[in-house]
């Protein structure tokens, strides 16, 4: 038997070679690629740096709008307050003008005050004293009776050389018949040390000072429940004189 023989055909590829002209377009279009790239992330950050930019301009505009409107606010709450400060001054001198003079409201407190100096003389004879000045009185409404507290200065009588003028507190009672039930009248020898003792009828501002307040039968804490409060003759500035006044207040006997 004879053999086959297969023979294989060359094949009739062929290695393809650029040339040089073709390698220098593939350069040169990379080249262009890489340009239009660069541009593109050139105006790509120009536009972020735009918009920043106009973020920021915008951020500025608002911090300054705010700030204005805050130097805006400040001027107007300024100006309430000063016109609110005028007002307030305005109010206070007209209340001021309304209000009686010292020697007016000394009167009013006279009587509850010579009443007052009465029954400390008669509860203490052969110390008498006389009264130097009315300092101030507050009063309330307490179980349907008008209830005054009052403080004045009174110094001894029939010295030969000037006393010193002493500090008095007064609780008295108005009766019907138009006259006054004093409850009591202490002398303060020392007003500091009793500044501290509370009391429910006067108000702090007038400056009373005051017994313990175990001694007051109108002024308790649990008395304010039945409190009726009145308008109260406002003080005003006046004279206190710790020593002997050069003008004397005359009373009437």
């Amino acid at each position: 038997m004879g053999s086959l023989v297969s023979r294989v055909a060359p094949s009739d590829e062929t290695t393809e070679e650029l040339t040089p002209s073709c390698v220098a377009e593939e350069e040169q279009r990379e080249e262009e690629e890489e340009e239009e790239e660069e541009e593109e992330e050139e105006e790509e950050e120009e536009e972020e740096e735009e918009e920043e930019e106009e973020e920021e301009e915008e951020e500025e505009e608002e911090e300054e709008e705010e700030e204005e409107e805050e130097e805006e606010e400040e001027e107007e709450e300024e100006e309430e307050e000063e016109e609110e400060e005028e007002e307030e001054e305005e109010e206070e001198e007209e209340r001021i003008r309304r209000l009686p003079s010292e020697e007016v409201r000394d009167g009013y407190y006279l009587r509850k005050t010579n009443a007052a100096i009465r029954y400390y003389n008669a509860n203490h004879p052969g110390e008498e004293y006389e009264l130097v000045k009315p300092l101030i009185a507050a009063s309330v409404f307490f179980k349907l009776q008008l209830w005054y507290h009052a403080s004045f200065l009174a110094r001894r009588k029939g010295q030969a050389s000037p006393p010193p003028v002493e500090y008095f507190f007064a609780e008295l009672r108005h009766c019907p018949t138009d006259s006054f039930v004093v409850e009591a009248c202490t002398m303060i020898k020392n007003p500091e040390s009793c500044s501290g003792n509370k009391c429910s009828l006067c108000p702090r501002s007038y400056g009373i000072v005051h017994p313990s307040e175990e001694e007051l039968l109108c002024g308790k804490e649990e008395d304010v429940k039945d409190f009726i409060r009145l308008m109260n003759l406002a003080p005003l500035p006046f004279t206190c004189p710790v020593t002997v006044p050069e003008i004397e207040v005359v009373i009437a006997k």
